[in-house]
């Protein structure tokens, strides 16, 4: 009966050895906040966890927190035993924008787990703004007014940010949106004098775009008078070079882009666009607008129901002064091919 016992006692260490033999750690990632209610401005704590949910212990287990478009420090290096976990925290301010923190864990694949694909778990803060213009119709050089609007209260945000203006301009020309350059050099572009390139006030520079903070729930103006376009291939005596113009803004159909993100080093993750405007054609006499438009206090302004003729307009209309107007005949009579009829059997 000892033997007996001896013997079942032997196999089942045996067993636990070998399951012991075979048992992994499993490492999962794990991510929070408090308090749920925060918004821009708010503080919170951040809280990363990492679960050893396996059977046996591990050690040197690597873990940090990635805020994408940021610079980061992993965590140190520590040891989890089994079915135990391992917390960090640190405090985080909300604003304006978006920012994804990605909690991973094992980031080199050195520790060999039963689970590999719970290692990494994700925290997104995402609080927008917005871009509107104050108009949708401007005239040529009128001041366009530009609202940076956020929902969530007063705050700031950092965008990308060019001599000293925020927004980038895009016009709509056959048939897509092509970007303006607004801004771009400090000094004179290059001139051809007596058949040689000269510089005035030295060369033109193209400068790098920075990360700036700017109040959400502000307002911008724009003056729309000039743009810059490169010009390439000039021909100066046997020289041939490139320069930058400025040349005025033209009429036609514009929209603003704002890239923006939440904190320093990540201000172009995301953008937000405004709506369309139009900067409408100076004029002195319809002949002078395009087809559609009437001259109107020196601007070239849409018509609804436009006509050049009555062809262009429905049969019981006329066209008057450029645009469709419907026939007012007598009560015996039928509007028919643009005049009035007598009505069929009436006498």
């Amino acid at each position: 009966m000892i033997n007996l016992r001896v013997t079942l006692l032997g196999i089942i260490v045996f067993y636990i050895l070998i399951n012991l033999a075979y048992a992994l750690p499993d490492l999962v990632a794990e991510i929070d906040y408090y308090p749920k209610n925060a918004s821009v401005g708010d503080n919170i704590t951040v809280i990363a966890t990492v679960k050893n949910t396996g059977e046996v212990d591990t050690s040197d287990v690597q873990a940090g927190v990635i805020k994408v478009g940021m610079i980061n420090a992993p965590f140190s290096k520590v040891n989890i035993s089994a079915n135990s976990e391992k917390n960090w925290t640190f405090d985080w301010t909300m604003r304006y924008g978006k920012v994804i923190m990605i909690l991973r864990v094992d980031y080199s694949n050195l520790i060999n787990e039963t689970n590999e694909t719970n290692n990494i778990a994700t925290l997104t803060f995402d609080f927008p703004i917005f871009i509107k213009t104050d108009k949708k119709e401007y005239k040529v050089e009128e001041p366009i007014n530009i609202s940076i609007i956020g929902n969530n209260g007063s705050g700031y945000t950092f965008v990308r940010h060019l001599f000293s203006f925020p927004f980038n301009v895009f016009k709509f020309e056959n048939g897509s949106w092509k970007e303006i350059l607004i801004k771009h050099c400090r000094n004179n572009p290059p001139v051809c004098h007596n058949n040689k390139i000269t510089h005035i006030l030295g060369e033109c520079l193209n400068y790098w775009p920075t990360c700036r903070n700017v109040p959400v729930n502000s307002s911008w103006i724009w003056n729309p008078k000039h743009h810059w376009i490169h010009e390439k291939n000039l021909t100066c005596g046997n020289q041939t070079y490139d320069r930058w113009t400025l040349v005025p803004i033209e009429p036609g159909q514009y929209k603003l882009i704002l890239y923006y993100g939440g904190y320093n080093g990540d201000c172009r993750n995301i953008y937000t666009e405004s709506n369309n405007f139009t900067i409408l054609q100076n004029c002195y006499s319809d002949s002078d607008c395009a087809y559609g438009e009437k001259c109107i206090n020196e601007t070239c302004l849409p018509v609804q129901n436009y006509c050049e003729n009555n062809s262009q307009c429905a049969d019981d209309q006329i066209c008057l002064n450029h645009t469709c107007q419907n026939i007012s005949c007598e009560y015996w009579q039928i509007a028919i091919n643009h005049s009035c009829v007598l009505r069929y059997g009436y006498c």
